[in-house]
């Protein structure tokens, strides 16, 4: 097989050289034979320069050629995992089986008896044991089962009926049986089964008391210590020790564990944790001379009037005397009398010898002996028959 050589610039070279050269012995010149080996040139009958195949254990086109590395170990191994493949002169070569088995190391058999010849029972441990004459030994049969390992038997079953606790796992093993743990809140060793103390395991907070009772939990803490709060099982430090409110302000521990502050001390303003005093509306005496001053958050406040005055405290304005002029009998005394900002009069008694003078049941202030009167109503006035 040959093949054709591109006219490239080996080509063009070549063609150059061929006006040189006699084209006839253009393989016959080293500077002219472009092939790997000088003996593969030969001229096609255009006059070109061919190369024939790359000589065995090469790889190209003839012009280059590279050698072919093969390791039958790694494209074909025919030795065993466990043994050592060597490439010798091309060919694959094994190494020697491992130490555990026999072989020529393309095929090895284990010596292990356990794996070539399986002498156990199922479910039963095979083990390695060069003292014994066999080289291995056996374990103990599975649960439920006797014999010596190598052949088993089912055996009676211990846990029937079962004799452990009322509720507790009966579990069958080579020469008896063995019973699971006692029920939640008990104690014991699954056969016998008591009712545990739930304090016996200090369930509480430590220094708060366990109490026994007939609740699910069987029991419940104590208080917690002075300063924390909580269940007395969990305790925590008491947001309210020291009491981070305004003095003799109650501080109050909400449910999520927090603190709040009760109302400011009457007369003081704040949230409770803050106080401070009021504002004094009463410092710039907005009430009348004389009238009492309450100061309260918002604005001031005053009292009544005095006595013979009447208005809103801020603003007086004095009452006429009813008793000036006097409407009373003359010789008979006339008493203003005051019910807070209102006033009255009173006449005190005819002199002797004279009665008063009723009109209509009403006392009109008047004295007589034997007068007869008559009142006008419309026009508010006593008239004499």
């Amino acid at each position: 097989m040959f093949e054709r050589v591109a006219f490239t610039r080996r080509g063009l070279e070549l063609f150059l050289l061929s006006s040189i050269f006699d084209v006839k012995n253009l393989c016959a010149h080293e500077t002219t034979n472009p092939c790997f080996d000088k003996t593969m040139c030969d001229l096609t009958e255009y006059g070109d320069v061919r190369c024939s195949a790359c000589p065995p254990g090469f790889k190209g086109n003839g012009i280059i050629c590279e050698k072919v590395h093969s390791d039958p170990c790694e494209t074909d191994n025919p030795c065993h995992p466990d043994s050592q493949c060597s490439s010798v002169n091309g060919m694959a070569t094994c190494g020697p089986c491992p130490d555990h088995m026999t072989g020529n190391g393309k095929v090895c058999h284990s010596l292990d008896p356990c794996t070539r010849l399986e002498p156990c029972a199922k479910g039963v441990t095979c083990l390695l044991d060069t003292a014994t004459k066999n080289g291995y030994t056996c374990g103990p049969c599975p649960l439920g089962t006797t014999g010596n390992g190598t052949v088993c038997f089912a055996m009676e079953s211990k846990c029937q009926p079962n004799p452990c606790f009322d509720g507790v796992a009966c579990v069958t093993e080579a020469g008896g049986y063995r019973c699971d743990p006692c029920p939640p809140g008990m104690v014991g060793n699954g056969k016998n089964c008591t009712v545990a103390d739930p304090c016996a395991s200090n369930p509480c907070y430590p220094g708060v008391n366990c109490y026994n009772s007939d609740s699910p939990a069987r029991h419940f803490c104590g208080s917690c210590p002075y300063g924390m709060i909580g269940d007395g099982k969990v305790c925590q430090d008491s947001p309210c020790l020291p009491n981070p409110c305004y003095a003799n302000v109650p501080c109050l521990i909400r449910n999520d564990g927090g603190y709040e502050c009760g109302p400011c001390p009457w007369g003081m303003i704040g949230d409770g944790e803050i106080c401070t005093e009021p504002l004094n509306h009463c410092s710039s005496n907005p009430c009348y001379p004389g009238v009492k001053c309450y100061n309260y958050r918002e604005k001031a406040k005053c009292g009544n009037c005095p006595q013979g005055f009447t208005g809103n405290g801020v603003k007086c304005k004095r009452i006429h005397d009813l008793c000036t002029p006097s409407p009373c009998y003359p010789g008979v005394h006339c008493v203003s009398v005051w019910e807070g900002a209102d006033a009255q009069f009173s006449c005190g008694q005819c002199p002797d010898g004279k009665m008063p003078v009723w009109v209509r049941s009403v006392l009109i202030f008047f004295c007589s002996i034997v007068m007869s009167f008559r009142y006008d109503w419309q026009r508010n006035l006593l008239l004499k028959h």
